[in-house]
């Protein structure tokens, strides 16, 4: 409902000149902030804090511009219905920094090389299913950026 409307009254049609009348007025339509950039604790402890809206469902997913850790996106923003789950998406960081150190250097280059011509998560950066040549070169092009 609108900001500044009755929504209810305690009393209706004829009463004493003296009766006192309880009305409940809107406060309007609640409004979700954006948390895109944050940590995931300080994402759902924003969302959390706004009356009448909360923080729902939290996937995660790699990313190769927003760092480990932070928000990427999230269901709505601004004016939401009373009630509304905002969901987010934290990132997983680059899929090529197999160790989760906010670098690709050696290090992902000696995990790659122990998951060769392996299927599995560890390793495989373009997804395909397999750790390959298409992997390290993937890898290569982010080396050290």
């Amino acid at each position: 409902m609108a900001l500044g409307l009755v929504i209810s009254q305690s009393a209706t049609g004829t009463v004493a000149c003296s009766s006192t009348i309880d009305i409940v007025v809107s406060t309007g339509q609640p409004s979700a902030p954006d948390v895109t950039g944050m940590t995931e604790a300080a994402a759902v402890a924003a969302l959390d804090a706004v009356s009448d809206i909360s923080s729902g469902n939290v996937t995660y997913e790699y990313s190769d511009t927003i760092a480990i850790g932070l928000v990427i996106s999230q269901s709505a923003t601004g004016t939401v219905a009373c009630s509304s789950t905002i969901d987010i998406v934290v990132s997983l960081g680059d899929i090529c920094d197999l160790n989760s150190d906010g670098s690709i250097d050696w290090e992902d280059v000696m995990l790659m090389g122990q998951n060769w011509q392996t299927a599995g998560p560890v390793g495989d950066c373009n997804g395909d299913g397999i750790v390959d040549l298409e992997d390290y070169s993937k890898l290569a092009a982010k080396w050290l950026k």
